[in-house]
């Protein structure tokens, strides 16, 4: 037991000096980029926590995942708990969230959103209410955050897709700061934004990923 707990200690130390990673995923497609409608799309939200269980009774859950549990929905409207589950010895708290497709500047104040309008393919916004809520929750906790996020992005146009200058991210593992490209017919790459991106993400209106180029 003593064993143990001093097993538990080392890993909560580690935890507290590296931090923990946080990712915002959803998915969009071309077409839904490129059209004139507005909808909500699933996002998912995986936050690192020390652990899943209680270390002294395995069959509760951790005061970790209670905060998280507590927490989350306060700073993401309609957020549900989905999972926490161990990969490669981090333990990560799911969370369902909506994601708002605005279109030319409709911003929602309640949800994240992805947005597009005559000048811009992708943009990225967390309203203001949100952007308080994370910094207000980083400012309570000993850990530092590391937030990233990431779009699934669909060429569902059965063409390649029009022309559009990438901005500050990571398209699969490629680092990119400014470049002009356009997605092969069928393509689905992920798209990571830049830890400059997310930061203006994060203290700013919105943040351009994907910009608009003439053809």
């Amino acid at each position: 037991m003593k064993k143990f707990k001093l097993l538990i200690i080392s890993v909560l130390l580690t935890f507290l000096f590296t931090g923990c990673d946080s990712v915002v995923f959803t998915q969009v497609k071309m077409s839904e980029l490129l059209n004139n409608e507005e909808k909500t799309l699933n996002g998912l939200i995986s936050i690192e926590i020390p652990s899943c269980n209680d270390y002294e009774d395995s069959r509760l859950p951790s005061k970790g995942l209670v905060n998280m549990q507590t927490n989350i929905p306060l700073i993401l409207p309609d957020a549900k708990y989905k999972e926490c589950y161990t990969k490669k010895f981090k333990s990560y708290a799911d969370f369902t969230v909506p994601i708002k497709l605005s279109k030319n500047n409709n911003k929602s104040d309640k949800y994240i959103g992805l947005g597009a309008d005559d000048a811009n393919l992708l943009y990225v916004y967390v309203p203001e209410k949100i952007q308080k809520g994370i910094k207000n929750m980083q400012d309570k906790s000993l850990v530092k955050t590391n937030l990233k996020v990431q779009i699934h992005l669909i060429n569902d146009l059965g063409k390649p897709s029009p022309k559009f200058t990438a901005f500050s991210l990571f398209l699969r593992d490629m680092p990119i700061e400014v470049m002009q490209l356009w997605l092969k017919e069928d393509s689905d790459p992920i798209i990571t934004l830049s830890d400059v991106s997310v930061s203006k993400a994060l203290n700013s209106p919105f943040v351009i990923v994907l910009l608009k180029t003439k053809e």
